[in-house]
């Protein structure tokens, strides 16, 4: 009878730790997330700090649902103006946050589900909001509420920087 219930008493603190390791599995993937969301605005702002003439022109929606015009690419043997490398630039984030550059076969797979960027830029001060769709619901995350759609999964993210 003592074994039986050392084996229930056991059973139940093995079912405690898989429950445990679980629960840091998705702390963890939402950390990715979020670490992936903070690299892609990093990286949208870094590119408008490379051409601050046409700071306005980086303003928009741009993700998932959205429609981005196709720019022409401002390769180095191009003549490339400054509105023409901001609608490269804003063309290329669109296309990253659609996943372009993460492909199984032939499919796109996006860092960020559902990702959406909304970008505003006031006098030199520019805000990226990103909002993606997490794994597990929980309460809407919204700082933005125009960026991405509503949702118990939606998470966003926003970083504002000055740029010159």
């Amino acid at each position: 009878m003592e074994v039986l219930v050392a084996l229930v008493v056991l059973s139940f603190g093995i079912l405690g730790a898989v429950a445990m390791q679980l629960a840091a599995k998705r702390g963890s993937f939402g950390a990715l997330e979020r670490t992936q969301a903070m690299s892609l605005a990093n990286d949208y702002i870094e590119r408008a700090r490379s051409n601050p003439l046409t700071i306005a022109s980086y303003a928009g929606t741009m993700g998932y649902g959205q429609t981005v015009a196709v720019a022409s690419k401002c390769a180095r043997a191009a003549v490339c103006d400054s509105a023409a490398l901001a609608a490269w630039d804003k063309y290329q984030w669109h296309q990253e946050l659609q996943g372009i550059r993460t492909k199984e076969g032939n499919a796109s797979i996006p860092l960020l589900q559902n990702a959406v960027g909304c970008v505003s830029v006031a006098n030199n001060l520019m805000t990226v909001t990103l909002s993606w769709e997490g794994i597990q619901a929980t309460s809407d995350g919204a700082i933005d509420g125009n960026c991405g759609t509503a949702s118990t999964r939606r998470r966003q993210l926003q970083v504002k920087s000055v740029v010159w």
